[in-house]
């Protein structure tokens, strides 16, 4: 989203910073067309219950993100479009569920439920060896 211009990112020590160089890749701009079922994949949605994890401080970077002009732009034309509903609702959906969890914390949830997307990962072995609170 930051290649295609419609969010800039800031961290604690920088501020907001320029946006990136580079151009879109051809894979991004294709996601670009996707529908929200299809980013997101089947619902994997933990239960209330045993398997809450509760939000803990994190110990990667984290940055911020916020919706540049374009951005803006394109979110007010979604919310207006009824036949994006279903998908707004599903982003509230996950949003109340995940919004709370710290970085380390959605990680490991990710890594724990989904180990065939974490064989390039470069930081598995640390988000795994750490359990939640």
């Amino acid at each position: 989203m930051e290649n295609l211009g419609y969010i800039r990112r800031s961290n604690s020590r920088e501020g907001f910073v320029a946006p990136p160089e580079a151009e879109a890749s051809e894979p991004e701009k294709a996601e670009v067309d996707l529908t929200f079922n299809e980013l997101m994949g089947p619902e994997d949605v933990m239960t209330i219950g045993a398997d809450e994890i509760a939000p803990t401080a994190d110990t990667y970077g984290e940055s911020r993100f916020a919706l540049t002009e374009k951005g803006e732009q394109s979110v007010q034309r979604l919310l207006a479009d009824k036949k994006c509903k279903p998908f707004i609702d599903g982003i509230r959906k996950v949003k109340s569920r995940f919004a709370k969890y710290s970085l380390n914390d959605l990680l490991y949830y990710v890594y724990t439920r989904h180990p065939k997307m974490t064989t390039e990962s470069e930081i598995k072995e640390r988000v795994l060896r750490r359990r939640p609170n």
